[in-house]
């Protein structure tokens, strides 16, 4: 387990700043396990997820697949309000 120095240090080095389902601040901080076995995401919550490679992978997948999908959907509700829609 990480104590909260190691945490500060390691999201300095590379942590991504978000909110929460309630809309507090938090970040993710991924940090990369011993012997190449994949990552942790940490949090600022106490949480850690670990994650191998391909759960990276797929994690990195999902993520890209769900900001297309709200692009699109943000983009035709856009075109739909100005009383035109574009394909």
């Amino acid at each position: 387990m990480m104590n909260l120095l190691q945490y500060v240090r390691a999201r300095r080095r590379g942590g991504v700043s978000c909110r929460d389902e309630r809309g507090f601040r938090v970040s993710l901080v991924p940090v990369p396990r011993p012997n190449g076995d994949g990552i942790d995401l940490l949090t600022g919550d106490g949480a850690a997820y670990h994650l191998r490679p391909l759960e990276v992978g797929r994690l990195r997948e999902k993520m890209r697949e769900a900001l297309l999908a709200s692009e699109n959907t943000s983009s035709d509700a856009h075109h739909q309000d100005s009383g035109r829609e574009v394909r």
